[in-house]
């Protein structure tokens, strides 16, 4: 099973107690699905910088969701 899929499936058995749940990361409180959100959020972040790194230095940058990758599905 490639690794996607197994994370999804580990995603899959998070209960509502365990979504509901208070954690605390890096000195801030989340719910564990509040938490969830953050990090993709952070994903999000990152491809910005990228995005504009590559901008600032004259290389196309990729429209959003438009990546080079055709071959195989992606997620």
């Amino acid at each position: 099973m490639n690794e996607n899929l197994e994370n999804l499936e580990k995603l899959n058995t998070l209960t509502l107690a365990t979504l509901e749940k208070e954690i605390v990361f890096t000195g801030r409180r989340y719910t564990g699905i509040g938490f969830l959100w953050s990090v993709l959020g952070h994903h999000a972040y990152h491809l910005g910088q990228i995005d504009l790194l590559m901008r600032q230095q004259d290389l196309a940058a990729p429209e959003y969701m438009e990546w080079p990758e055709t071959g195989r599905v992606l997620g």
